[in-house]
């Protein structure tokens, strides 16, 4: 089993649960799924990605599912919202066009210090 301060690789599928736009893919680590599903961006890597397990790097729900999982294990996880990104609250969503983050980049990174 997977336990805090591992680092993990996952490959995900990311689905709506639920509404108007049911099943449809939002997220994906596999550019096979995100071109079938449309939402291909050829700026994205599509490349599994690799977390320090309870360091709050990804949604909380999905290091809670990953804790219960070992290496090769595949399943399908609901996130509550409190698990996700948290409560919906109207006023505070916005669209915001793709082309709005173009010029992000990233400056400097600094390694932890692991002693």
């Amino acid at each position: 089993m997977v336990t805090d301060g591992q680092i993990v690789t996952i490959q995900f599928i990311g689905r709506i649960a639920e509404g108007p736009h049911e099943g449809e893919v939002f997220d994906t680590t596999d550019a096979k799924i995100a071109k079938e599903e449309g939402v291909y961006d050829e700026r994205y890597s599509y490349e599994p990605i690799s977390f320090r397990v309870g360091d709050g790097e990804v949604l909380p729900g999905i290091e809670d599912a990953v804790r219960e999982m070992s290496i090769q294990d595949q399943q399908t996880i609901t996130l509550t919202p409190d698990a996700a990104f948290g409560e919906r609250r109207s006023e505070k969503v916005y669209e915001v066009p793709k082309t709005e983050f173009e010029e992000l980049w990233v400056v400097n990174t600094i390694e932890p210090d692991t002693t």
